[in-house]
């Protein structure tokens, strides 16, 4: 029964989710960046690589995922705001695992997360593509494993790890590793500061590297 019960909050904020974004799909909601990030996307497609071609404030990262969601909607652009509706069910998913680690209230969990969809969900939001949305899921899964009780070497590798991809979505994002960084040194966990450092280095070597072959990574300054 308590494992049936558990699904209440993931099966409630789904159908609210729908009910919330589905109507917008009619609606010509296109912000000012995605017409630039939908092109970009389809230039990584054509064997380009980020900001070779034109420069944007954001993140190496976002492109490829534009990339990732333009072929599974088939450059459809319907398909593609349901795809970003999903996103944002993703990460209201991953507000009620965090409510879960500090109460078993069903009520909360979907009052936490339905506040975020509902917030979302104002003129169609979740379906305009923001890179904001997109480094989001990758904060909010880095902060749930910052947050759980039970914390160790792992948990502390992927609350960097997801923070670096956020960072790579979005930079501003890149903010949070002060807090956390310093939260882990006021605790004294030295392991933490260590994993979590090596956790949001991995990520960057690996695009810092990518674009060092390819002989553009003058690029990313």
């Amino acid at each position: 029964m308590k494992k049936v019960s558990s699904f209440i909050p993931y099966l409630t904020v789904s159908i609210f989710h729908f009910v919330n974004q589905f109507h917008f799909l009619s609606w010509e909601l296109v912000h000012s960046d995605m017409p630039t990030l939908l092109i970009a996307g389809q230039d990584i497609g054509r064997g380009a690589i980020p900001f070779e071609s034109q420069f944007e404030p954001k993140g190496p990262l976002l492109y490829y995922f534009y990339y990732f969601l333009i072929t599974l909607s088939n450059s459809r652009l319907e398909f593609f705001k349901i795809l970003n509706t999903l996103l944002i069910l993703l990460i209201a998913f991953v507000i009620i695992k965090i409510s879960k680690i500090y109460n078993e209230n069903n009520l909360m969990h979907i009052t936490y997360s339905g506040i975020f969809i509902l917030l979302m969900s104002a003129k169609g939001l979740g379906q305009s593509g923001y890179s904001e949305i997109y480094a989001l899921f990758f904060l909010s899964i880095s902060i749930y494993f910052y947050l759980l009780i039970n914390s160790n070497r792992q948990t502390y590798f992927f609350t960097g790890f997801f923070l670096s991809l956020a960072f790579l979505v979005h930079p501003g994002a890149g903010i949070f590793l002060i807090p956390i960084s310093i939260l882990y040194i006021w605790r004294k966990s030295f392991d933490g500061f260590i994993y979590n450092s090596v956790g949001f280095t991995i990520p960057i070597l690996f695009i810092s590297l990518f674009y060092f072959i390819k002989g553009k990574f003058q690029l990313l300054f």
